[in-house]
């Protein structure tokens, strides 16, 4: 079983690869590690935080609390070189370098596109009131920003919309695999209405509502 020094924490992927995160009770501050369903120590609770991403990729930081990736082995992916992270969503992450500019790299750790946003936001349901394990990269597309301008952006670097928005929020949600909801601004605002997009930007519902959810099947 289990060593009786860790208590199990939340794992929402368990059975997407055999694994549970654990703390470590005997120290003050939290420390996580990882271990097999049968109790085998994967990796020692050494990290202030361990969130798993996708293809057994974990997001983790170290004593400094700079962000980095390792495997489930612990092996490392990158460095601890990141002031920022967001987990790896269809192969892809967003860091922020440590002189604050975001960029996105792939599974190898190698940057795709050089860090030049002032901020990357995770395009999360709006219908789920939690982050673990969400990443910036869904159905193909992302949300970056330069100074105020939000832009939703494609693995081509290519922009798929605009918006002058002073809001520190990303106005871009992802609600299935094929729309995002974007909220309207006016004079760099958000008005409160919203309106619907395909992920190469074509306007299906205009602005007109104050809320639009979750697409099931």
């Amino acid at each position: 079983g289990i060593n009786m020094n860790f208590a199990p924490t939340v794992d929402l992927f368990t059975d997407h690869n055999s694994t549970i995160i654990v703390r470590d009770m005997t120290k003050e501050d939290q420390h996580y590690g990882l271990c097999d369903l049968s109790g085998n120590v994967l990796i020692p609770c050494e990290y202030h935080l361990l969130e798993y991403c996708e293809d057994n990729i974990y997001l983790v930081t170290d004593e400094n609390g700079f962000f980095g990736y390792i495997d489930m082995y612990g092996n490392k992916i990158t460095g601890f070189d990141f002031i920022s992270a967001l987990p790896f969503s269809e192969g892809y992450a967003a860091v922020c370098d440590r002189e604050g500019k975001w960029g996105i790299i792939n599974k190898k750790g190698t940057y795709v596109i050089e860090p030049m946003f002032d901020d990357v936001a995770p395009l999360k349901y709006q219908d789920i009131d939690f982050s673990v394990g969400v990443g910036a990269m869904k159905t193909g597309v992302f949300a970056v920003r330069y100074d105020a301008y939000w832009v939703l952006m494609n693995k081509k670097y290519e922009i798929v919309d605009a918006m002058y928005c002073r809001s520190e929020e990303s106005p871009y949600m992802n609600v299935s695999k094929d729309y995002i909801v974007y909220k309207e601004c006016e004079n760099g605002f958000p008005t409160g209405k919203c309106g619907l997009l395909t992920l190469d930007g074509k306007e299906i519902l205009k602005p007109e509502f104050s809320y639009i959810g979750f697409f099931g099947q």
